[in-house]
């Protein structure tokens, strides 16, 4: 054999050992740090010098425990891998739908395709890599680790949220055990809830025993949506599978899966009826988007139920005073104030910078998104909007009372693990700015 085959062999073998093939989680089950999930639960505090700070009990469950003066929330998502490369909205979509678009698309995406080339593997000098990652499916890329380091400090919590995408794709075992490891601290010291994002997969049943054995449990097969409870401060957390309701590669398009979806909004409206002084809906893909996936709620074909889904979902936000819708999918930082006509209205929180590699916030895709006007006079405030393509993590901290501020600060998870603040936004009331400005 000669010597560039000797090489190649072992080279070979090193890249097969970097796979991750459609394959069953093979870690403990349940993983450290999986909490199965009820209904509806309530995250009760455990005995001071306990770890977690908090534990899952069915909702009414006895609690002798005190609560805590401070109580706090760490929100963040989209910590799963991804390619290494980076580009512009307007040449990516240029590019990946010219031949959907007409003669004119044709051209335009092959006008713009050198410009993505160049945009895409020059800021990064890594084009090599992400192709071994095409073959491997192990991806890796993105700012992860500096987002759990950046945490450290600030822990324990009394809860974690994800909004989903925790792994790259959740056929993929050896992604769940990668992801339980590197989460193992964080999930095993903080009780640690995730909503479903699109990248778990969810409509394979292989993915879904990973998300059971690694995330937890839900209360009955297929139906990941829940309300978990903070009794002392009066706070209500709707957890919903918005990868149902969007349905964007139209894997639930039968008939049971369109029946799932209605029963998944009736379970939300039933569960935001219950008075509360905070409600909050979790969610992967946010009803108002910042352009890069508005897509997502526009309908593929005719009597397509999607577009009345995210309708429903916005009139009963704003019905029920939600104090904040808290979404991931778009990989940055965005918060705006959704109102009606009064100034009435909820704040919709996009924590999309957990790991993944960053989109950036292309002006004239973000201007299209804000200007639409929703159903029951809902617009967005403009004057509310700020945003910043990062990475970061969002913590809520609720005040003692059932008044006073609800603040929340976000940090930006710089090189090393060091947290920067970033924003601070009061959830508690409106900007001071008016509809449409």
């Amino acid at each position: 054999m000669s010597r560039g085959g000797a090489l190649a062999v072992p080279a070979l073998l090193l890249v097969l050992g970097a796979c991750a093939p459609i394959a069953s989680y093979r870690g403990p089950r349940p993983a450290p740090g999986a909490n199965p999930v009820m209904d509806e639960a309530a995250a009760v505090p455990t005995e001071r010098g306990v770890t977690p700070r908090r534990r899952l009990a069915p909702e009414g469950g006895a609690n002798d425990a005190a609560p805590r003066d401070s109580v706090t929330v760490l929100l963040y998502g989209d910590n799963r891998g991804g390619y290494r490369m980076q580009y512009h909205f307007t040449e990516y979509r240029a590019v990946t739908r010219m031949f959907q678009a007409g003669l004119g698309g044709l051209v335009k995406g092959l006008l713009l395709t050198p410009v993505f080339l160049v945009e895409a593997f020059v800021p990064t000098l890594d084009g090599p890599r992400d192709l071994v990652t095409l073959f491997t499916r192990n991806t890796r890329a993105g700012g992860e680790s500096r987002v759990l380091e950046a945490m450290q400090p600030f822990l324990p919590v009394d809860l974690v949220i994800s909004t989903g995408d925790v792994v790259t794709d959740g056929r993929r075992g050896r992604l769940w055990e990668q992801f339980v490891s590197r989460h193992r601290t964080l999930r095993t010291q903080n009780l640690y809830l995730a909503a479903p994002g699109n990248h778990e997969r969810l409509d394979d049943p292989l993915a879904g025993l990973g998300w059971d054995a690694a995330i937890g449990p839900c209360p009955e097969p297929g139906r990941r949506w829940y309300v978990a409870d903070l009794p002392d401060v009066g706070a209500r957390f709707v957890i919903l599978d918005s990868d149902l309701l969007s349905d964007v590669h139209g894997n639930y398009a039968d008939s049971a899966s369109r029946a799932r979806a209605t029963a998944q909004l009736d379970f939300a409206e039933q569960a935001l009826s219950v008075p509360m002084r905070w409600k909050f809906v979790v969610l992967h893909h946010p009803p108002v988007t910042t352009g890069h996936y508005e897509e997502d709620w526009l309908p593929d074909r005719v009597g397509d139920p999607v577009p009345g889904r995210r309708t429903r979902l916005l009139e009963m936000c704003a019905h029920h005073r939600v104090t904040a819708v808290l979404a991931g999918h778009e990989h940055l930082y965005y918060r705006l104030y959704v109102a009606d006509t009064s100034g009435a209205g909820f704040w919709e929180v996009i924590s999309g910078g957990g790991g993944a590699p960053l989109y950036p916030i292309e002006k004239e895709a973000l201007e299209q998104a804000l200007s639409k006007a929703w159903p029951g006079g809902l617009t967005a405030v403009t004057g509310s909007a700020w945003g910043r393509s990062t990475f970061h993590f969002c913590r809520i901290t609720f005040p003692p009372s059932g008044d006073g501020p609800l603040r929340m600060d976000v940090y930006e998870a710089r090189p090393g693990g060091n947290a920067e603040h970033i924003d601070r936004v009061d959830l508690a009331k409106p900007p001071a700015t008016g509809p449409g400005s």
